[in-house]
């Protein structure tokens, strides 16, 4: 979002998501839904820079899961992104299944 600061609001289920998106894009910062402070002022802490890298929680999509989570949202089979990816099957399936842990579901049900 050109001229825009973004500040993502994630609830537990999305963290890691949001975290990967915190890391590789321009977000000014990620509220964290449950927090014990109250929303309004997470969303003032950010506003005002007051937000530190060390405030992200540590679980966050690694860049292979990210292009594994795509890949497999666009219908290919393991075994063409393992030839894509120049890696095993048991690889592709691997960061897949570590990528929806940290999502909480299944890839093809938040592509449905």
């Amino acid at each position: 979002v050109k001229g825009k600061q973004v500040v993502l609001i994630a609830a537990r289920k999305s963290e890691a998501l949001a975290n990967y998106w915190y890391y590789n894009s321009n977000i000014r910062g990620v509220v964290y839904v449950g927090l014990s402070r109250d929303i309004r002022k997470e969303l003032a802490y950010v506003i005002n820079g007051r937000f530190l890298r060390k405030d992200i929680k540590k679980d966050k999509i690694t860049d292979r899961e990210m292009k594994i989570i795509r890949m497999t949202a666009q219908g290919m089979q393991p075994k063409s992104i393992a030839r894509i990816e120049n890696c095993s099957v048991k690889t592709v399936y691997t960061h897949r299944r570590n990528a929806e842990a940290k999502l909480y579901s299944k890839i093809y049900k938040l592509v449905q």
